[in-house]
């Protein structure tokens, strides 16, 4: 769900960039759930920096069972662009990252929002 709202809200302020910049990009994420947060450079000098994908994957994990998934890296870097043009240095508060099928399923049990046919 972060990534289709990032790309539909950054549709609207990407133009046209250059195949490839060097250029360091960044992002800051604030997990309202645990209270974690990261601010890292995530991409340098042609390539992303493992340590801090991996830091952004684990603020982003399920954190009812700790799941960690991979975030697409494109996503990142929609939102590194839609934060440079909005020119804003604030984190971006995470309500919902990845959720696993049985956090998922165990919520949609509950009532509590899941949804039985849906994890990304």
């Amino acid at each position: 769900m972060l990534g289709a709202a990032a790309a539909v809200t950054a549709a609207s302020f990407v133009g046209a960039a250059p195949a490839i910049s060097f250029a360091p990009r960044s992002i800051s994420l604030y997990n309202t759930h645990t209270g974690e947060w990261v601010r890292t450079v995530y991409w340098a000098d042609g390539h992303y920096i493992r340590e801090a994908v991996r830091d952004i994957n684990w603020v982003l994990r399920d954190h009812r069972s700790d799941e960690v998934r991979p975030m697409n890296a494109g996503v990142l870097d929609i939102l590194g662009m839609l934060r440079d043009r909005l020119e804003c240095h604030d984190p971006f508060l995470v309500i919902c990252g990845y959720r696993s099928e049985s956090t998922n399923h165990r919520m949609y049990l509950r009532g509590d929002g899941g949804d039985e046919g849906f994890s990304f």
